[in-house]
């Protein structure tokens, strides 16, 4: 879109289309040395200076030149990277844009060595910050005399550097984020077996400090045959620990055999753990081997403990404690050597202290414990858990891989998946399934509304009709344009996080106390934005 050259005379109409098009363009943009192209392509033509850097702040003092564009090809051919540090430093130190139009009589910097070998007229400095911290700075400047740069003016090109200040944290912490990725990748490919731990657990995939901490755990009980409890939320892949504890100790030669406690009727409980003999009970016409027999000699892993009846409990107990089952309908005894692995999502304390689960049992199946925690605890899994299920796709439909595009990557990793790792499994074969293209992009997204509502959305014609019809009737004025934005995003995201504060700032990219203080600016109540949708 063709840039309006700056004028003092510009009016709030433009000045707030310019900002909702900076918005949609640069919050958008995740690649930081595109990013800086752009900015800087952008603030040359606005203001028509010849020159322009972007200049970012490593640590405390260190600034760095990150990138630099010039807009005409014969402007400072012997000192293209040459600037006004002085007037730089100032405008960082304060945080606040600085501005010259002509430097030659400018007291800051006339004797400036810059000034006199460049023969620079006007310099713009625009210090741009994200949470309260400068980040950087837009530095422009000319050889000729900016006339049209008035001191009123610079309040409005700072609230463009904010934006600048927004997109290049955003582009920033996206490339910090994706080269840690890339290195713990690097260094778990190069040595899986230390960075994991004593076994490898090939079906189980993670690069999170979080997996490698459970996974140690999973490594000290997998040499023992006691009982363990596997704790998480549906989806996190319990049974899959379940079976590296199996697979990798032991008793690795004999069965695992797997049973979910919700699935099984009250009635029949003891009769699919302990087996019935013929004529038990009505339809009962032979003997039945149950799940511990079955399991001898290996694993019994109960699913969902949680819901086990208290009847059962009481005789899963018993067993546990002498090793000896009795079948339903029988006199006498069979001893089994059984290595039981439980797992629930529910708070086992919790239904203990409501009388729903047995205290003894529970001491007595939690020799340990294993704590997974939920997807969205562990962000950094997504991107190869989603490269796993991708590659998994594709070999067992003999079909060609596909990839995620880089932004479509960017937003499943925004999501908090509740449904864990099995809702992004399925969802990654429904993207194999459905997307004609070898790369998944953003647009394939739509197949799940949720992520949807997670992308950076660009202001429709309607929104900026509004907004117009609005100041041209005297009813806002840029200011209360800028605020009613800002409260509309912060709606949003509360809406999409059920009210939760920490999600919301998260999703905002700002610190949680900074949400705080604006929801009483904004005179917003996060409880009534919990329950929508």
């Amino acid at each position: 879109m063709e840039i309006p050259a700056f004028s003092p005379a510009i009016t709030e109409k433009e000045s707030l289309a310019t900002i909702l098009d900076w918005v949609s363009e640069l919050t958008g943009e995740l690649q930081l040395d595109s990013l800086t192209r752009k900015i800087l392509e952008r603030m040359l033509n606005f203001t028509r200076m010849e020159r322009g850097f972007i200049l970012l702040k490593e640590g405390d003092e260190k600034i760095v030149l990150h990138s630099h564009h010039i807009l005409a090809q014969d402007v400072h051919p012997q000192g293209a990277e040459a600037l006004s540090w002085s007037l730089t430093r100032q405008a960082l130190e304060r945080g606040r844009p600085l501005a010259t139009v002509d430097a030659a009589s400018d007291e800051r910097i006339s004797t400036s060595e810059s000034v006199r070998v460049l023969g620079l007229r006007s310099i713009l400095v625009l210090p741009f910050q994200h949470s309260g911290q400068v980040l950087g700075a837009v530095y422009l400047d000319s050889r000729s005399l900016a006339d049209h740069l008035q001191e009123p003016d610079l309040p409005y090109l700072s609230g463009l550097a904010q934006i600048v200040g927004l997109a290049v944290h955003n582009a920033a912490e996206f490339e910090k984020k994706d080269r840690e990725l890339y290195y713990t990748q690097k260094a778990l490919a190069q040595s899986e077996e230390v960075s994991r731990g004593k076994y490898r657990y090939e079906n189980i995939v993670g690069a999170s400090s979080e997996t490698r901490t459970f996974l140690q755990r999973v490594d000290r009980v997998t040499d023992v045959t006691l009982p363990v409890v596997i704790l998480g939320e549906s989806g996190v892949g319990k049974e899959l620990v379940a079976r590296a504890i199996h697979y990798n100790g032991p008793l690795k030669k004999g069965p695992f055999v797997s049973a979910n406690c919700s699935a099984i009727p009250e009635a029949l409980v003891e009769s699919e753990l302990f087996g019935h003999e013929r004529g038990a009970f009505t339809g009962a016409l032979q003997r039945r081997t149950g799940l511990f027999e079955q399991a001898h000699g290996g694993t019994l892993f109960l699913d969902e403990i949680g819901d086990m009846p208290l009847a059962a409990q009481g005789k899963l107990l018993r067993v546990l404690q002498d090793g000896e089952i009795r079948r339903v309908g029988g006199s006498g005894t069979h001893r089994v050597e059984v290595r039981v692995v439980a797992a629930t999502h529910r708070n086992l304390k919790e239904a203990m202290s409501q009388g729903r689960f047995r205290e003894d049992l529970y001491y007595r199946l939690s020799v340990a414990e294993i704590n997974i925690p939920p997807l969205r605890e562990r962000s950094e899994d997504i991107p190869p858990l989603a490269e796993h299920f991708l590659a998994l796709f594709a070999k067992n439909n003999k079909s060609e891989k596909k990839r995620l595009d880089r932004k479509a990557l960017e937003v499943l990793l925004r999501y908090s998946w509740p449904g864990n790792i099995r809702e992004l499994e399925n969802f990654i074969y429904q993207l194999c399934i459905f997307a004609t293209d070898p790369v998944l992009q953003v647009e394939d997204l739509m197949q799940k509304p949720e992520l949807m509502a997670l992308l950076p959305a660009a202001p429709s014609p309607q929104a900026k009709g509004r907004f117009n019809e609005a100041i041209d009737q005297g009813l806002i004025n840029l200011s209360e344009a800028k605020r009613q934005f800002e409260r509309e995003q912060i709606v949003r995201a509360l809406t999409l996080h059920q009210g939760k504060v920490g999600e919301a700032a998260k999703h905002l990219g700002i610190p949680r106390p900074q949400l705080s203080r604006l929801l009483g600016y904004h005179q917003l109540d996060k409880s009534r934005l919990s329950g929508s949708k």
